[in-house]
């Protein structure tokens, strides 16, 4: 098993239990006594637990497990980099067409299409209540959220059960953000976010990462899937050189969003491996 996917499978352990022995999660992940106190201490550094007398705990102890996820929520996001959101928002949303069946996952970026998707007849689906409140009054789509409970600090909304109205909608289009970009992939900090964006995944034919150049210096753990998976990068104009070499280097076009304090993109960047 590779670190990453051990990694994930620790902290799912961790939030599920509230506490893992080394011993017991050398059984779950098959593993080595050794591998696993490396993976302890790695993920002790990044603070995603903390170790105690005869094992670990989740970092934060303190708030309930099942009602909370990992990361900073909606509305903090929003107030971060709300230019370049806004303007690669609005980018995306020229890439819809009408009548098509798109997905949109939960995210501050993602949310900032909203405003702009002035098509007709598209059937859109969600795991985002505000984004879906927000498409409700804004526009004349078809809304489909897929089923399972809100999490409040991001108002997304998860389901343990594979069986959900996300495994019944087939997309041309899947519209996602990340906590962070690598060569390795996208990354997520938290498990349950994981395995609801990977079923939305499934669904879709294209993927389109909503990204500020931000992102590609941010950091994350678990990985949401490779750089090959993504379509179609949207971003802003201060994504250093090294970035876009390295989604150049895996055949990804971009598509660079200049922008002014007017929140009006004024001139969009194409750049892909058959251009260069």
């Amino acid at each position: 098993m590779h670190k990453l996917q051990r990694h994930e499978e620790i902290l799912s352990h961790l939030y599920s239990t509230g506490f893992a022995s080394v011993e017991q999660l050398s059984k779950l992940l098959i593993s080595s006594p050794a591998t696993v106190r490396r993976d302890l201490i790695e993920l002790e550094h990044a603070n995603q637990l903390i170790r105690v007398h005869g094992g670990v705990k989740p970092a934060d102890a303190t708030t309930s497990l099942t009602t909370r996820l990992r990361g900073s929520t909606l509305s903090q996001n929003l107030e971060r980099h709300t230019t370049q959101k806004q303007a690669i928002g609005k980018a995306a949303a020229t890439l819809c067409q009408d009548g098509e069946s798109i997905i949109i996952n939960g995210g501050s970026t993602t949310y900032e299409m909203c405003a702009h998707l002035q098509q007709n007849g598209m059937q859109v689906l969600t795991n985002s209540f505000p984004i879906a409140t927000r498409l409700l009054h804004q526009s004349h789509h078809r809304v489909y959220l897929t089923g399972g409970e809100i999490y409040r600090e991001q108002e997304i909304v998860l389901s343990p059960y594979s069986d959900t109205t996300a495994s019944h909608f087939i997309a041309s289009k899947l519209f996602i953000s990340a906590q962070s970009v690598t060569q390795r992939g996208l990354l997520e900090t938290d498990s349950r976010l994981i395995r609801a964006e990977q079923e939305l995944l499934e669904q879709a034919e294209m993927v389109v990462l909503l990204a500020d150049s931000s992102k590609f210096n941010s950091q994350g753990n678990l990985l949401l899937c490779p750089l090959e998976r993504v379509g179609l990068v949207v971003t802003d104009s201060g994504i250093q050189a090294s970035s876009l070499a390295m989604l150049k280097e895996n055949d990804i076009e971009t598509l660079i969003v200049e922008f002014d304090e007017h929140l009006t993109p004024a001139h969009l960047s194409r750049s892909s491996q058959s251009q260069a």
